[in-house]
């Protein structure tokens, strides 16, 4: 390390005499790097350390790697990994080249004997250590080994004397060398094992081998915590180097740790698309929501190549924008040699990772490896975690704005038009559900809610037309008197039963035209990618895609998102405009109440299907609501700023921004369509407001 420790006793000056009480002399070991040019600690042992009784060999340290392959992203999921061994012989390697190898331990029995490594963990090379984990402990290890030289902090955080410099992220106070010495002198059998040149031998000593009674030097085993390193952050997205903890021969490791996001009015907090000439990239996911990423769960890896590009998951990229901080924990370690893959990652490779930035067919049984040891309870958990404690689901201050009622007529009007083009691109995406249905009672599931859009009514049982209210066939396409429930088969169709006439009348009631809404030019770039989303995850041939963005939009929508609008509407209703019909909104809202009550049902279904998939599910869901709130946040940078100019809000930090966002994804001032002068377009996609 870059300073001077000292602990136990030690001679006024190196290489003298430094006897012990008997009068025999401590015998001296220097312990360096870089032959005697870097840096190196002085030990003072009891007995020579090179005293062997017996050498074993105990077999070469090789692993078995996959042949190369096509080119591709990979996702290597370790978290169900059995414990195993101690916290060396329980290693699960997974990846290596010539400079280094990186594996998975988690270990279930303490080392009955030390380790001399020749390669770099958290402790330098050539010294002996064992890991004791607690009784009852559980305990998992990333394990990265330097086969090519020393793992130390990057040049550049240091000054020429070796002090950590000011704008580093870390310093000497954060790392923190042994606290004690404890020196030991029994006689025994007392195993070491060195591993060098591609082999581990085994050496037996008569007598205990840590028997140091001082050393002192700026070579020593340490400890740094994650939670230590102080992240770099800038007005726009960082580069990973700022992130970099350590650097060895032909790699570097960095740290991403909880941060705010960058602070420029115009930033995407989300990473850029990147292709990796020079190396290959790992990332370990530890803990928290990473925001570049879709159900990647806890002790996974990806590994993206160099060769091809890899970037966010769709939906991350827009989904980024406004939010302020992340809470990822991860470990991302580059390589500037091409890693191999071993064997046993092979065998935890999830292989439809690398369609997960489209809707590509997954080449695996509906989108990941068999599921083992499945637990409903542990994954319904998940699920109230990722789906319904979702910010859009639980935090949606904009349909809390709503529900307050006191929203500008220009605003409700820019609504009206962007819900219409949602409703009539649903469409879409629900005969491209009904086109990739696997069995025919899910495609004809899927007509059920398509047909009812167009305008056939629920059939509750009864005669046909009979559960549609009154007979007079213009009050039965009434949204106010149709059935919520039943079935579209034998049902009435009329055409003042689809629901985009509803929302016409809607609209009506504001001033807009049929020309004013529902088609797609009329929609902002945050709208259509929306609507493009629920076309890919919603329609998907995937069945755990298609479940999953189902079973998160439909719990989005039933946790109280057409309560909120409904409020807000009435009090609109009862103080601007009395003709305002709310039946398609009360309409939506009778249907999520019926669907709430057989959510969890629904779901155990789902699970106990042979074809169920769960991370497939939970990314495809996930994804669908960042990209929900991506189109909430469009909306509400476009309202939220009103009330301020309106006097309700302030002009604080955020007020200042969202007013920014008006000047450039304002609605038009009048109820007209896109043909408007007034209308302005989304600078972002200057085609977007274009049919």
């Amino acid at each position: 390390m870059s300073y001077y420790v000292k602990r136990g006793n030690v001679p006024h000056k190196r290489h003298t005499q430094f006897r012990q009480p008997d009068g025999s002399l401590y015998h001296e070991e220097v312990m360096g790097i870089h032959g005697f040019a870097g840096i190196q600690s002085l030990l003072y042992h009891l007995r020579p350390p090179t005293r062997i009784e017996r050498i074993l060999s105990a077999g070469a340290d090789e692993a078995r790697y996959e042949p190369p392959g096509a080119l591709r992203h990979r996702l290597l999921l370790t978290a169900a990994l059995p414990p195993s061994g101690d916290a060396v012989g329980g290693r699960v390697p997974l990846l290596a080249n010539a400079d280094l190898r990186i594996s998975v331990v988690r270990p279930a029995e303490p080392m009955t004997y030390w380790y001399r490594p020749h390669d770099y963990l958290v402790i330098p090379t050539g010294v002996l250590w064992r890991i004791l984990p607690d009784d009852g402990s559980d305990q998992r290890m990333l394990v990265v080994e330097s086969d090519g030289g020393h793992v130390e902090p990057p040049g550049r955080y240091l000054n020429r004397q070796g002090q950590f410099v000011e704008s580093a992220p870390y310093g000497e106070r954060d790392i923190r060398p042994p606290d004690a010495l404890d020196t030991h002198d029994e006689p025994g059998t007392f195993e070491v094992r060195v591993k060098a040149r591609g082999q581990v031998t085994r050496y037996l000593y008569a007598r205990h081998p840590l028997d140091v009674v001082g050393w002192d030097g700026h070579l020593w085993p340490y400890a740094f915590n994650i939670e230590d390193f102080e992240p770099i952050t800038g007005r726009v997205h960082q580069p990973p180097p700022v992130h970099q903890t350590f650097e060895g021969p032909g790699f570097v490791v960095c740290s991403f740790v909880p941060r705010l996001f960058d602070y420029h009015p115009l930033a995407i907090p989300a990473p850029y698309n990147h292709s990796n000439v020079d190396s290959d990239e790992v990332i370990y996911y530890v803990a928290g929501d990473f925001m570049s990423r879709r159900g990647i769960e806890p002790a996974a890896f990806t590994v993206h190549p160099n060769g091809i590009p890899h970037g966010p998951h769709p939906g991350a990229y827009e989904g980024s924008i406004g939010k302020d901080r992340t809470d990822e924990l991860a470990v991302m370690i580059d390589t500037f040699r091409p890693l191999r893959l071993t064997a046993d990652a092979a065998a935890l490779e999830d292989e439809t990772y690398f369609c997960s930035w489209s809707a590509a067919p997954r080449r695996r049984e509906e989108g990941g490896p068999p599921m083992t040891g499945k637990d409903f309870g542990r994954f319904k958990d998940t699920v109230e975690r990722e789906f319904m404690h979702h910010p859009v689901v639980v935090n949606n201050a904009y349909t809390a704005w709503l529900a307050g009622g006191r929203v500008p007529l220009d605003h409700l009007r820019y609504f009206t038009v962007q819900f219409s083009v949602f409703s009539n691109q649903f469409l879409l995406a629900a005969l491209n559900r009904v086109i990739n249905a696997d069995t025919l009672e899910a495609a004809r599931e899927s007509k059920e809610i398509l047909m009812n859009e167009l305008g056939v009514i629920y059939n509750p049982g009864e005669r046909p037309g009979t559960g549609a209210g009154p007979s007079d066939p213009e009050r039965e396409g009434d949204p106010a008197l149709v059935a919520t429930e039943g079935t579209v088969d034998g049902g009435t169709f009329r055409f003042r039963a689809a629901h985009f006439e509803w929302l016409l009348r809607f609209g009506a009631a504001l001033g807009l035209r049929f020309g004013d809404m529902g088609k797609r030019c009329h929609g902002n770039a945050s709208t259509t990618f929306f609507c493009d989303e629920l076309f890919r995850l919603y329609g998907s041939c995937n069945y755990n895609e298609a479940m999953g963005a189902a079973f998160a939009v439909e719990n989005w929508a039933a946790s109280g998102f057409w309560k909120e609008l409904i409020e807000g509407l009435q009090r609109v209703k009862a103080e601007q405009v009395p003709a305002l019909p709310l039946a398609f909104f009360t309409w939506h809202d009778k249907i999520e109440e019926n669907h709430r009550e057989h959510v969890w049902h629904e779901l155990r279904e789902c699970y106990d299907s042979p074809r169920f998939r769960d991370q497939a599910f939970l990314m495809a869901g996930v994804s669908i609501l960042c990209d929900g709130d991506v189109f909430r946040q469009q909306l509400a940078a476009v309202g939220w700023p009103m009330l301020a100019l309106r006097g309700v809000g302030g002009f604080s930090g955020v007020g200042l921004l969202r007013l920014e966002r008006l000047c450039l994804a304002a609605p038009p001032s009048r109820a007209h369509g896109p043909s408007s002068s007034s209308r302005r377009r989304d600078p972002a996609r200057p085609c977007a407001n274009r049919c």
